[in-house]
């Protein structure tokens, strides 16, 4: 994620560098599901955190575009509402596939 990290200071932008998907899109996101505790990790990288143990999958919640997942980069997802398969990683993270080609030439 190192190549990701490398964005202007929120004090120039205004942006939080950690920013609640449910703040950033309102309209789109029920911050009392489990998929509303999803943020973005700077502009290009959305982040789930799993908040129960023992879970094979978890909801979540992707703002528009198309999203590559960051563990596992053969998958792509679109914008929308997901249940994605949580044992074999650590918390679900997202990269903008946009950003994925520009930073990592994928």
């Amino acid at each position: 994620m190192r190549a990701f990290a490398a964005r202007p200071a929120p004090g120039r932008t205004g942006r939080p560098f950690l920013l609640a998907l449910a703040y950033a899109h309102p309209d789109e996101v029920d911050p009392a599901s489990p998929g509303g505790l999803g943020y973005y990790f700077g502009r290009d990288i959305v982040v789930h955190p799993v908040t129960e143990p023992d879970q094979a999958e978890w909801p979540i919640w992707l703002p528009p575009g198309d999203w590559v997942d960051v563990w596992e980069p053969s998958q792509t997802l679109p914008g929308g509402s997901h249940v994605v398969d949580v044992r074999s990683i650590t918390v679900p993270a997202f990269v903008r596939v946009q950003a994925a080609k520009k930073r990592l030439g994928m």
